[in-house]
């Protein structure tokens, strides 16, 4: 016998493995009727060890590759919750300036603006997933940045993150004063 060739079998997808286990599983678990009918009764019984043995091996194979798949799929979830729920803690400690480019989003419920791609500013935004590079045409002015949906949501529901605070508020008011002498 080559053991290459089980070693190969055994590294076939999960997938693969399922009709094998289905077969093997009705050689050994079906009726003496069913398997007669078939021609398979004299090949049960000259071979049941080896056939409950590739049932065993494929069978495992399967249920591990399952669980395996169901094991990252949970892992990737739980992930994303966690990035989430710090991505949204992050919202509740924003700069200044940070908050200067969110309102304009929510106070003129826009999902898209044009920001400076140099400015530092845009680009923690993108790094902490809030907002989004839309398009890699830019104008003079800029790019085009579209909100996250998941920041879009929470903050139109807690836009009180984006309020100023007096210190905050006063350095708006002076920014302003300045771009009208401009």
């Amino acid at each position: 016998m080559d053991w290459s060739k089980v070693l190969d079998a055994l590294k076939l997808p999960p997938k693969y493995l399922i009709p094998v286990v289905l077969a093997t599983g009705f050689m050994l678990f079906g009726s003496k009727s069913s398997l007669s009918t078939l021609g398979l009764d004299g090949l049960v019984d000259s071979f049941r060890s080896w056939i409950g043995l590739i049932f065993l091996i494929s069978t495992v194979v399967v249920v591990t590759g399952i669980a395996t798949q169901l094991w990252s799929w949970q892992r990737h979830v739980y992930r994303r919750r966690q990035l989430r729920k710090i991505n949204r803690e992050r919202l509740h400690h924003l700069t200044y300036e940070e908050k200067r480019i969110l309102r304009s989003y929510i106070g003129n419920q826009t999902k898209s603006q044009v920001l400076d791609y140099a400015d530092g500013v845009t680009q923690e935004l993108v790094f902490i997933n809030v907002i989004h590079l839309a398009s890699t045409l830019g104008s003079m002015d800029g790019f085009a940045y579209n909100i996250q949906p998941w920041a879009w949501e929470y903050l139109n529901q807690h836009s009180h993150l984006l309020e100023y605070t007096e210190q905050e508020e006063a350095m708006d008011q002076q920014r302003r004063s300045i771009r009208r002498r401009w």
